[in-house]
C-alpha cells in the first residue's frame, strides 16, 4: 500500500471507512512524517502527539461501535494559529498573543470534529495573517519544502485573496504570482536582511 500520508484525504477516510485501514494508523503515519520533515520546514508549530493519538482512538472506537461517521472520520488535518482551539494559544503569528489561550472552539474546529477529523496540529502563519509569506517573530519562517530560499505562502486560498488585494493596489505582477499565475517572483527568495523585517511585536 502506499504511504498513508501520500493519499488524499478522500482515499484516507475511505480505507478508514471500510476497516483496512485504522484512524490510530492514519495518526500515526501523518505523526511519523511531521517528525521527518517538520524540522526542515517549520509548518506545523504547535501539536500534541498523545492528544493526535486519542483523537483517532475515539474514532476507531466509534467504529467498532457501528457509529455513523463524518465524511472525514478519522483523517488528519491541520489548522491555522489563529483559530481558536480550545487549550491551544491563539497566537495570530504574533509573541504580545503567546498566552492567548482559546477557551472554546471556533466553529471551524467544531465543524471538523464533526466530520470526525482528526486534528493533527496547528500550522505557522505571517503575523496578524497579514502577508503573502510565512514569517513572524514568534515562530519564526516557514520554508517552501521544494526550495529553503524560498519562504511558504500561508496557503492557497490566502495568497489568492492577498493576490486581489495587490491587484487592486495596481501591482498585477505580485496578483499573478501570489495566485499562482505565471512564473514565481523574487519577492519569495529570502535574503538574511529580509528575514529581519517584521512586524516588532
Amino acid at each position: 500500500m502506499e504511504d498513508l500520508w501520500r493519499l488524499s484525504a478522500t482515499d484516507v477516510a475511505a480505507l478508514i471507512r471500510s476497516k483496512k485501514v485504522s484512524a490510530t494508523e492514519a495518526a500515526s503515519a501523518a505523526l511519523a512524517r511531521l517528525d521527518a520533515v517538520n524540522p526542515k520546514i517549520n509548518a506545523v508549530v504547535d501539536h500534541r502527539p498523545q492528544d493526535v493519538l486519542a483523537q483517532a482512538a475515539a474514532v476507531d472506537a466509534a467504529i467498532a461501535r457501528s457509529e455513523e461517521l463524518g465524511p472525514l472520520a478519522g483523517v488528519p488535518v491541520t489548522v491555522k494559529v489563529n483559530i481558536d482551539q480550545e487549550g491551544f494559544a491563539n497566537t495570530n503569528g504574533l509573541k504580545l498573543q503567546h498566552d492567548v489561550i482559546a477557551r472554546t472552539n471556533s466553529p471551524v474546529i467544531d465543524n471538523l470534529r464533526k466530520a470526525g477529523a482528526v486534528i493533527l496540529g496547528r500550522t505557522n502563519c505571517p503575523a496578524f495573517s497579514y502577508r503573502w509569506f510565512t514569517t513572524n517573530l514568534i515562530h519564526g519562517d516557514t520554508k517552501n519544502p521544494r526550495d529553503a530560499l524560498r519562504r511558504s505562502w500561508p496557503a492557497a486560498d490566502d495568497g489568492a485573496h492577498r493576490g486581489l488585494q495587490c491587484f487592486a493596489a495596481g501591482a498585477p505582477d505580485r496578483a499573478a504570482n501570489l495566485c499562482r499565475v505565471g512564473p514565481a517572483g523574487t519577492h519569495h527568495r529570502r535574503s538574511p536582511d529580509r528575514a529581519r523585517r517584521d512586524v516588532r511585536l
